[in-house]
């Protein structure tokens, strides 16, 4: 028997601030330390911190990176 390959993605964690975020639009932008940013969709948004506004620009983010479908 051979070694059967995993299909199992591992997932990564990162840490950054809302650049952006457009409520009317519905996508916003990450910024992170190393100075990447990563798109975003509403739909993906699981949760806001209670009392938050609906643009949270430059709030503290922690997030997880997926494949674009």
């Amino acid at each position: 028997m051979g070694e059967q390959n995993s299909t199992k993605k591992q997932k990564t964690r990162l840490r950054g601030t809302i650049k952006y975020f457009n409520q009317k639009k519905g996508y916003g932008f990450i910024k992170t330390k190393a100075g990447d940013d990563y798109f975003f969709p509403d739909s993906e948004l699981k949760f806001w911190p209670k009392g938050h506004a609906p643009t949270p620009e430059n709030d503290a983010v922690e997030f997880e990176v997926a494949e674009s479908k």
